[in-house]
């Protein structure tokens, strides 16, 4: 069995705020399955028992959304559908940007040393959770880029605007910008939640220091109030907020357990 690239602590995942806590109980079952493989670079067809279209996308954005690590996993393709007597069976295989595991490794190590030299910068002792929260935020507003090369050049993302590289580039989409934001919290022992809709992805943040409640903070779309001379626009908000500025949080989001504070 090849070995694991990324540690996984499947206790610490099941107690604090993770997507896979929104997924079903089936649903639950697969994600752990596939986040195996992932974590092994392994390309095995996996074959699934009763699952739809649905259970896909779910299942695979809360692994995105969970482990910015798998920064090196590219996709899935469904290589085969079948039917028996239990329900639809699909069969999986997985691809990756990177295949090389010691180019993975050194990747990883460049990820975390950039983010202990940010935290280092940003993060002075005796704050608060709500202000360690405002100095990420405030540094990745500042420093990182929105990119929609997509739109301009009719073609797909380039891989890492989607991913943690967003760290390393300082140029990223919705998904990259919301998992460097949800990585550098993790560093600080802060729970952070990655949320998403069809079209787009953002964050909840859970404080400890204001009574465990929960905020939404979208770093994405206060990049392009940055541009128009605004900021904290998308800042710890409450769900109420959020749809006040009509944030897409309520039609088609995949993961609509987690509610932000009222």
């Amino acid at each position: 069995m090849a070995e694991e690239i990324v540690k996984i602590d499947k206790m610490e995942h099941s107690t604090s705020l993770r997507c896979v806590n929104q997924l079903t109980g089936r649903q639950q079952e697969l994600y752990w399955q596939f986040v195996k493989t992932i974590s092994r670079l392994e390309k095995e067809v996996i074959p699934c028992t009763v699952m739809t279209k649905r259970d896909c996308s779910a299942i695979f954005l809360a692994i995105a959304l969970d482990f910015p690590e798998f920064f090196y996993w590219n996709q899935y393709e469904i290589k085969r559908v079948q039917q028996n007597e239990d329900g639809t069976v699909f069969s999986f295989e997985m691809s990756y940007h990177y295949n090389d595991r010691d180019l993975i490794r050194r990747k990883m190590n460049q990820m975390s040393a950039m983010a202990k030299d940010i935290l280092e910068q940003i993060i002075t002792r005796g704050m608060t959770e709500a202000e360690m929260v405002r100095a990420v935020y405030d540094f990745l507003t500042l420093n990182l880029t929105y990119t929609n090369e997509k739109y301009q050049n009719g073609n797909s993302y380039p891989y890492a605007s989607y991913t943690l590289e967003t760290l390393l580039n300082r140029v990223g989409v919705c998904e990259g910008i919301s998992v460097t934001f949800l990585y550098l919290l993790r560093q600080l022992q802060i729970e952070c939640f990655g949320y998403a809709s069809e079209t787009h992805a953002w964050n909840v943040v859970k404080l400890g220091d204001l009574g465990d409640q929960h905020f939404f903070c979208d770093v994405t779309w206060d990049l392009r109030e940055r541009e128009n001379g605004r900021r904290y626009q998308y800042y710890m908000l409450t769900e109420r907020q959020m749809r006040a500025k009509s944030h897409p949080d309520g039609d088609g989001v995949l993961f609509p357990g987690m509610r932000a504070y009222e």
